[in-house]
């Protein structure tokens, strides 16, 4: 090997952060590795989508990898190769040398702080990541999508891609309050392209259909539908969009004949033949006021005895399973008693769907504790007036009853 050669290679380093490297390593990343790796990626998903057969009962999902075509497939593995390779050979994470004088630059600051310095490289953590969801390996594609994000948050169109395959993954897993709420957070104005206009418009049918507003669902997968990168993806998604209308339709016309049956009058007489419009606002338990109000701020209080749970072991899983699962969200865990409380939480339904998906993590001391949603205002009431939460449940779900007979 000549002097000359050999000092152009360890010049290029990854150890070393210079304008060359980066491109040398860019380079090489994008002709090298991931060529054929988009190739062969490319070619897979062409083929699961040819010979992919829908249920027809079911209504038609955006993609053949949402109903898990790829499951047992191998077609992605070679892509995954490439894309691994590329990260562990040609990643940049040294810093450059630092420029005097400019410390005060915010977008020199921007720069020395990135965690990435080979530009091309984002496109092999997208592509890594986009094989595990296409090999129906969702939580492993969101553990990627997650990576990404925080590897390129310098990268906002690298950013918001990953925002939607996050989300798209936690839909396609079942967890749609979490899907919504990740989507919720994607800027509009970012999506650059048509592909990802049309991620984002087939996740948020998904998660309308899921949510059980299917007219809206439809409206999303017609918007995807024109941006959809071929012919065949938008066909799906416009037979997606009519399948959730006539599913929305019949929905409507069983409620009609529901509501045309003649229901017994009741035999409760009430003064003037009216019943009253203000029910009670306030309930008492040994004589505290509560609201048991489901649209206020909740939080979810974990019971349990402390002779049988190791307490800071279980504040330990609760934080990681928080951080974890919930990528947009940073819950406080308090401490008051023998019992701890996870918060806030923006009404009932939504800590009720943290209670069960903590419930399906299998957490070893989950079978220990009591999980309970309840109101951060009657929470306060309930522990500074010493009520137990057996007897706040038990005039809650009194009050629930009454409000609902009503």
């Amino acid at each position: 090997m000549s002097l000359a050669a050999f000092s152009i290679l360890t010049s290029c380093s990854v150890k070393k952060n210079r304008a060359a490297t980066r491109n040398y390593h860019a380079f090489v990343t994008r002709y090298n590795m991931l060529y054929n790796g988009m190739t062969r990626y490319h070619e897979a998903v062409d083929e699961m989508i040819a010979t992919f057969v829908d249920n027809d009962s079911t209504v038609m999902l955006p993609h053949p990898a949402d109903a898990k075509a790829g499951v047992n497939s191998t077609r992605f593995d070679y892509s995954i190769e490439k894309a691994q390779k590329a990260i562990a050979l040609h990643s940049i994470t040294s810093r450059p040398k630092g420029k005097s004088g400019h410390s005060r630059d915010p977008e020199y600051r921007k720069w020395m702080s990135r965690k990435e310095y080979n530009p091309t490289l984002s496109e092999a953590w997208l592509l890594l990541g986009n094989c595990y969801f296409m090999k129906g390996r969702f939580d492993e594609a969101f553990q990627v999508f997650t990576a990404t994000k925080s590897r390129f948050a310098h990268d906002s169109k690298t950013v918001e891609t990953s925002r939607i395959m996050q989300a798209r993954c936690r839909a396609d897993m079942g967890w749609i309050l979490e899907a919504g709420m990740i989507l919720d957070r994607v800027d509009d104005k970012l999506l650059y392209n048509k592909k990802l206009k049309y991620l984002y418009y087939s996740t948020r049918s998904i998660i309308e259909a899921e949510s059980g507003d299917n007219e809206k669902a439809a409206g999303s997968a017609m918007i995807g539908a024109e941006f959809a990168p071929d012919g065949v993806l938008a066909s799906r998604l416009k037979q997606r969009a009519k399948m959730l209308l006539e599913k929305n339709l019949d929905v409507d016309t069983a409620l009609l004949a529901v509501n045309c049956i003649d229901l017994p009058k009741s035999e409760t007489n009430y003064p003037n033949d009216t019943v009253s419009t203000e029910p009670p606002i306030m309930h008492v338990v040994d004589k505290m006021p509560f609201t048991f109000d489901r649209a206020a701020v909740h939080e979810v209080v974990f019971s349990f005895d402390s002779d049988s749970i190791n307490v800071n072991k279980l504040i330990y899983e609760i934080a990681d399973f928080n951080f974890s699962t919930f990528d947009v969200e940073d819950f406080d865990i308090n401490r008051f008693g023998e019992k701890l409380s996870v918060g806030k939480f923006d009404n009932y339904e939504h800590a009720e769907s943290y209670i069960k998906m903590f419930v399906r993590s299998n957490i070893q001391p989950v079978n220990k504790v009591r999980l309970t949603a309840i109101s951060a205002d009657d929470l306060e009431a309930m522990t500074s007036n010493a009520i137990s939460v057996d007897d706040y449940l038990s005039a809650r779900s009194k009050a629930w009853s009454t409000s609902e007979n009503k």
